[in-house]
């Protein structure tokens, strides 16, 4: 799940609400989804795990400009990231419409 806010510092406040479970919103979504939430800000996404995904709901706090780009290559979110690796062992590499890295650049099939 994606919550996307209008700045840098409504992100920062917004993951913490969301990662308090004291606070109204995360009761809310803790009752939601009985209790299997994991909130991560966009920094942080590379401590999801196959396991977060497979047991409950993963809720990624960014702003708006973290996604809205046209060339990739410009973001780091759009990185390749390693320890991401494990969530795709199942994807088959011809899929149309991936995007792929080769030779140092980005590639869309």
């Amino acid at each position: 799940m994606l919550w996307l806010v209008p700045s840098n510092a409504i992100r920062t406040q917004t993951a913490d609400a969301l990662k308090n479970t004291a606070h109204p919103y995360r009761i809310a979504l803790d009752e939601a989804f009985e209790g299997r939430v994991r909130v991560f800000d966009i920094g942080e996404i590379e401590n999801i795990r196959p396991a977060d995904i497979a047991q409950g709901v993963c809720l990624v706090v960014a702003t708006i400009q973290t996604l809205r780009v046209e060339k990739t290559d410009s973001r780091d979110v759009y990185a390749h990231k390693e320890a991401l690796e494990d969530h795709f062992t199942r994807v088959q590499t011809n899929q149309p419409g991936l995007e792929t890295i080769a030779e140092g650049r980005t590639r869309a099939r």
